[in-house]
């Protein structure tokens, strides 16, 4: 049986690096953070699974939750019937590849301890999985994740035919790999940034679903998306209709149908460690 999991980057309006800043701003002429499509995308997101009954595996921005609670703390409630990991605090550039700061580890481990405790403290749910922003890692993040109690880290790419199997990073923290698949001189991933964007087709996606799904041996393939690409169009800097969103939850319903069909199941990371990766 094919393990599929969901996974949801909770965090700001299109977050980019800012040269010489730890802290991400959002993709306007402004640069400042901003939260409208990602709340207007979460909505519509946490529709889908409630109607579903999907669970996803959500990792979220402590600062972004913040602003989510004090504007409609019901998403918060229902965030919490899915798997919360940790996203960090302000979507910061761990290793300093796009901000040219490297955040040393001893602050490393104080911001991700800091937004593990927010996420906790608001959720009432220990984050057990992280992914860095921008998949930014450091040598170090797996002791850090270790010294936190994390179960897992889900930031890294793995080329492969065949869904990723997790595996150890030496210090009793899994890695659970995120799918790259290889088309050549090209790469896929299974991130949904094409699909919203226009630049890869329905049927072009469900081509490489059925390469993983066909080649399965027990691993877990991770689809992934970000809450504010549902209200958003990047290309065109276009804050999306509530029409629009509706056609881009329209692709989970697709994809799940098409996944059922396959005879494939839809877990969390968690879940999939828990029961599968014993």
């Amino acid at each position: 049986m094919p393990y599929v999991a969901l996974t949801v980057d909770l965090d700001r309006d299109y977050p980019v690096p800012v040269s010489g800043k730890i802290k991400a701003a959002s993709y306007s002429p402004e640069c400042k953070p901003s939260f409208t499509c990602t709340i207007k995308g979460l909505r519509a997101l946490i529709g889908f699974l409630e109607e579903t009954g999907v669970k996803a595996t959500f990792f979220i921005e402590a600062r972004t939750l913040h602003h989510i609670q004090a504007l409609e703390d019901a998403l918060v409630s229902a965030i919490t019937k899915n798997e919360v990991g940790c996203h960090g605090m302000d979507h910061e550039d761990l290793a300093g590849k796009y901000t040219g700061v490297p955040i040393p580890p001893h602050k490393q481990l104080a911001l991700i301890r800091k937004a593990t405790e927010i996420i906790s403290k608001i959720t009432g749910l220990k984050p057990t999985g992280f992914r860095a922003p921008y998949l930014s890692t450091t040598p170090n993040l797996g002791e850090i994740l270790r010294n936190l109690n994390y179960k897992y880290d889900s930031s890294m790419y793995l080329e492969s035919f065949k869904p990723p199997h997790p595996y150890l990073l030496g210090c009793k923290v899994f890695e659970v790999p995120l799918p790259l698949y290889p088309l050549g001189e090209k790469k896929a991933t299974l991130y949904t940034w094409a699909l919203h964007e226009g630049k890869r087709s329905v049927d072009d996606f469900k081509r490489i679903l059925d390469a993983y799904l066909e080649n399965d041996d027990g691993g877990l393939l991770i689809i992934s998306t970000h809450a504010w690409h549902l209200a958003y169009k990047i290309s065109s800097n276009l804050k999306l209709s509530s029409r629009e969103v509706r056609e881009n939850i329209s692709l989970f319903y697709n994809f799940l149908t098409y996944l059922e069909d396959k005879g494939a199941s839809l877990v969390s990371i968690e879940r999939y460690l828990k029961e599968v990766k014993k």
